[in-house]
C-alpha cells in the first residue's frame, strides 16, 4: 500500500476488499472478546469496515490501517453498549421472568393473537424455542433434545428470544403511542438534516440576507447534496440557483449586528417536515422530509425558482415518492420466499462458495488459453450458485431494509444487494478464513452504497 489511497473507484474497491480479507479475522476476534453476544458480533465487525469505506474516500494515508481499525472497533463497541443501555430497560433475567408470566397467564383471544404476531416476527429458531417451552410445555432439556442443542445453549437462545420479543413489543408500543397521542411535528434533525439548516444560514449570509427564506433552504439542500440529484439532473444546480436568487432577490448591504432568523414561511416548512417524519415513524427530520416540504409550499420563492429553471416538480414527486404499500408488498413476498429456503450452516456455505469460485476460475482459465472448460467443474459451480444464493436472501432483505427510507424503492435496494451477494459468491474462494456470510454482508453493503451514490 502507498502513502495514500488510489483515486480510481475500482482500485479503491480492490483495496477495501484486501483490507477486509487481511484484517477481518483479527477485528472480529477483538470484538468477540469484548462483546459476548454471538448474534451481533458479525454486524459490529461489518460496521467497522463500513466506516473504513468512508475513511478510504477521504484520501488519508494507509500506513496506520490496523491501528485505525482497532480504534474504530473500540468506538463501535462503545456505541453498541450505549444503544443497549437505551433499549434494554430491564436486566435480561427480569425480561425472561416478565415474558414468561405474560405468555402463560394471558388467555383472551386478542392477547393470543398479539403473542402469535410477536412470535412471527422472531427468527425461526428463536420462535421454535419459545413455542416448545411455553406453548408445548417442554423443559429446557427436552427443548435441547428436540433441537439438538446443549442445555446451556437453549437457555441462551431462550433469553435472547425473549429479549428480542420484548424489544419488538416496546418499539411497536412506542410507535402506537406516538401516533395516538400527538400530531406535533418532530423537532430533532438527523446530522444531514441539521447540515442543511447550517448551510442555508451560510448561504443567506453570503447574500447579506438577514433572514433564512425558502430560497436559502433550497440552496442548503443543493449544497448538502444527499437528496439533490433529481433536481440537479433537471438543471437546478447550486451555481445556477445562486445566480437566479442574485438576479431575483439581489444582495443586501452587510450588517454585522443582524442575525439570520427563519422567515414564517420557512418555519412552516420545517414544521411540515417534522410532521412528515412523525407520520412515517421516523425519530428525526431527514433531508428528504425537508425537500418534500419545500416543494409542497407552492407559494415559496424556492418553488418559483425551481419552476423557472425548468424543474418538473409534479413528475419528480410522482417518481421519487415510492408508495410505502408497494415496498411492504415486496418485503412480505421476500419473507414468504425466504421461508422456503432455510439457512445453511457455515461449513456448507463455505463449501458451496468454494465450488462456485472453482467453476468461475475454470471458465477464466479456458478463456485465456482458448480451450474448452471442464464441463463438470463449470456445472458443479453453477449448481452450487443456485443452491447458495436462495438461502442467503434473508441476508439480502435484512441489509436492504437498513437503507430503506421514505421515497426509496425497495426493489432497487434488493437488486443492488443481490449484486453484492453474487459478487461475494464468485470471489469468496480466496477468503477461506472468513465466514461466507460475513464476507457477503460486507459486499452487500458496498454494492448498495455504490448504487445510492
Amino acid at each position: 500500500m502507498g502513502d495514500s489511497f488510489p483515486q480510481d473507484d475500482e482500485q479503491r474497491r480492490a483495496l477495501m476488499d484486501d483490507i477486509f480479507r487481511v484484517h477481518f479475522s483479527a477485528v472480529q476476534r477483538y470484538i468477540a472478546h469484548r462483546v459476548n453476544q454471538p448474534d451481533v458480533i458479525d454486524d459490529l465487525t461489518s460496521q467497522v469496515f463500513l466506516k473504513a469505506i468512508r475513511w478510504l474516500r477521504e484520501d488519508l494515508g494507509v500506513g496506520q490501517v490496523r491501528r485505525w481499525l482497532y480504534a474504530t472497533a473500540r468506538t463501535t463497541i462503545a456505541e453498541h453498549w450505549q444503544e443497549q443501555q437505551k433499549n434494554l430497560f430491564l436486566p435480561l433475567e427480569k425480561i425472561a421472568d416478565s415474558a414468561v408470566v405474560s405468555i402463560e397467564t394471558q388467555h383472551d383471544e386478542q392477547t393470543r393473537k398479539y403473542v402469535s404476531h410477536l412470535l412471527h416476527l422472531l427468527p425461526e429458531r428463536e420462535r421454535r424455542v419459545l413455542i416448545l417451552r411455553y406453548f408445548q410445555g417442554y423443559s429446557t432439556a427436552e427443548v435441547g433434545q428436540e433441537l439438538g442443542l446443549q442445555v446451556g445453549h437453549v437457555r441462551v437462545l431462550q433469553l435472547r428470544a425473549l429479549r428480542h420479543a420484548a424489544l419488538i413489543e416496546a418499539k411497536e408500543r412506542s410507535l402506537t403511542l406516538m401516533s395516538e397521542l400527538t400530531d406535533e411535528p418532530i423537532t430533532v434533525y438527523t446530522e444531514q438534516g441539521q447540515r442543511i439548516l447550517d448551510l442555508a444560514k451560510e448561504e443567506a449570509l453570503s447574500f447579506n440576507h438577514h433572514y433564512i427564506g425558502t430560497e436559502h433552504l433550497l440552496l442548503g439542500i443543493l449544497s448538502e447534496g444527499s437528496v439533490a440529484a433529481p433536481l440537479i439532473e433537471q438543471g437546478a444546480t447550486l451555481s445556477r440557483s445562486r445566480a437566479e436568487i442574485l438576479s431575483i432577490v439581489g444582495k443586501n448591504e452587510p450588517d454585522p449586528r443582524a442575525g439570520a432568523p427563519f422567515t414564517p414561511r420557512s418555519q412552516t416548512i420545517l414544521k411540515m417536515a417534522g410532521r412528515k417524519a412523525r407520520k412515517q415513524g421516523e425519530e428525526a427530520i431527514t433531508p428528504e422530509h425537508i425537500l418534500q416540504a419545500v416543494i409542497q409550499e407552492k407559494d415559496g420563492i424556492a418553488v418559483q425558482l425551481l419552476r423557472l429553471m425548468g424543474v418538473n416538480l409534479d413528475a419528480w414527486l410522482s417518481t421519487e415518492k415510492q408508495p410505502a404499500e408497494k415496498n411492504e408488498q415486496i418485503i412480505r413476498k421476500m419473507e414468504q420466499q425466504n421461508a422456503r429456503f432455510p439457512r445453511l450452516d457455515e461449513e456448507e456455505e463455505r463449501r458451496l462458495a468454494h465450488l462456485i469460485a472453482r467453476g468461475r476460475a475454470e471458465q477464466r482459465r479456458a478463456e485465456l488459453l482458448k480451450e474448452t472448460p471442464d464441463p463438470s467443474l463449470v456445472s458443479e459451480g453453477d449448481r452450487a450458485y443456485f443452491q447458495l444464493i436462495p438461502t442467503c436472501q434473508d441476508l439480502v432483505l435484512a441489509v436492504a431494509r437498513e437503507y430503506l427510507v421514505p421515497g426509496r424503492d425497495m426493489r432497487d435496494l434488493i437488486d443492488a444487494a443481490n449484486m453484492g451477494i453474487s459478487l461475494a459468491a464468485i470471489t469468496f474462494g480466496l477468503k477461506r478464513n472468513t465466514p461466507f456470510r460475513a464476507y457477503a454482508l460486507h459486499q452487500i453493503h458496498l454494492q448498495i452504497i455504490e448504487s445510492l451514490e
